[in-house]
């Protein structure tokens, strides 16, 4: 495993444990009575957090040669696809928007470069 890909390994697992710790900061609040407080954390955790992890396991998916529907089972909306594209160029190869939404959509497609 490249270094870049376990970068893009670290992001992965820091935003899981960014989420873990949000949820028990909440609860603290919440047990203290305290709960009205809870929006802004629960909102960075559900929009900001959750969108970012989803992009980033996508992208990381994407480059270990997944599949699309190996990684999102059950999705009812569309990922960014266009930040996902930024992080596998980033962290990987040159890819752009329309290369990932032919891997979405094609069940036996896989990253060409996967590692």
């Amino acid at each position: 495993m490249n270094v870049k890909l376990i970068s893009l390994k670290i992001k992965l697992k820091s935003l899981a444990e960014e989420a873990r710790i949000i949820r028990k900061e909440e609860r603290k609040l919440v047990q203290s009575g305290r709960g009205p407080e809870t929006g802004y954390l629960s909102s960075h955790r559900k929009q900001v957090v959750r969108h970012a992890a989803r992009s980033t396991h996508v992208a990381y998916g994407y480059i270990r040669g997944r599949t699309y529907q190996e990684l999102e089972v059950s999705a009812k909306t569309e990922p960014d696809w266009d930040a996902i594209a930024k992080m596998v160029t980033k962290y990987s190869h040159k890819v752009d928007h329309s290369d990932m939404i032919l891997w979405s959509k094609d069940p036996k497609l896989v990253c060409k470069q996967a590692s």
